[in-house]
C-alpha cells in the first residue's frame, strides 16, 4: 500500500469521486421522486424537484473538484518519487506519451590502411588509418615490438591519405 503512495492516493481519489457522485445522485433522485409520490399538487412538488436537481449538480461538481485536488496530490507525490530516483517510470505507465529516441548518426567507415615494416622482425604491419592517426605508438602484430612513430614520420605518412 505504501510502496507507491502516489498511485494509492490517485486510486483513492477515483474511488471517492465515484462514491460521492453516486451518493449525490441517489439523494437528489430521492428528493425529486419522494414528493412526487407523496404529494398530489404540482406546485408543492416543484421546489423539491428544483432542490433535487441542485443537490445532484452541486454534489457531483463538489466531488469532482475535491477529488481532482486529491488526485493532483497523488500525481505530485508520484512525480517526486520518480525525480528523486526512489521509483522508476514503467513503460506501461506512459500512456499516450510520444517518446523519441535519437537515432545515432553512423559515420562512414574508413577502410584505408597504413602499411609499415617492423624494424625488429621485418614483418609487414597493417593498421587502420584512423588508429594510426590517433596514436604515436603501434605494436608489431608478429613479434609484439613497440614501435614509436615520431611526428615528422607520421606527418609524411598521413599526407598520403588526404
Amino acid at each position: 500500500m505504501f510502496k507507491n503512495i502516489g498511485a494509492t492516493i490517485k486510486n483513492w481519489a477515483k474511488g471517492m469521486f465515484y462514491c460521492c457522485s453516486a451518493i449525490s445522485i441517489i439523494v437528489g433522485l430521492v428528493t425529486i421522486i419522494l414528493p412526487i409520490v407523496l404529494l398530489e399538487d404540482i406546485e408543492e412538488v416543484m421546489p423539491y424537484i428544483l432542490a433535487g436537481i441542485i443537490i445532484i449538480f452541486v454534489g457531483v461538481s463538489a466531488s469532482f473538484v475535491v477529488t481532482c485536488l486529491l488526485y493532483a496530490v497523488g500525481q505530485i507525490t508520484e512525480n517526486t518519487d520518480i525525480m528523486a530516483g526512489r521509483r522508476r517510470l514503467d513503460p506501461s505507465e506512459i500512456m499516450g506519451m510520444q517518446l523519441s529516441v535519437p537515432t545515432p548518426v553512423k559515420k562512414p567507415v574508413d577502410n584505408r590502411k597504413v602499411d609499415l615494416h617492423c624494424p625488429e622482425c621485418s614483418a609487414q604491419i597493417s593498421y587502420p588509418w584512423q588508429m594510426f592517426k590517433d596514436n604515436k605508438t603501434v605494436f608489431c602484430q608478429k613479434c609484439g615490438k613497440k614501435i614509436e612513430i615520431d611526428d615528422y614520420a607520421k606527418k609524411l605518412i598521413l599526407e598520403n591519405f588526404k
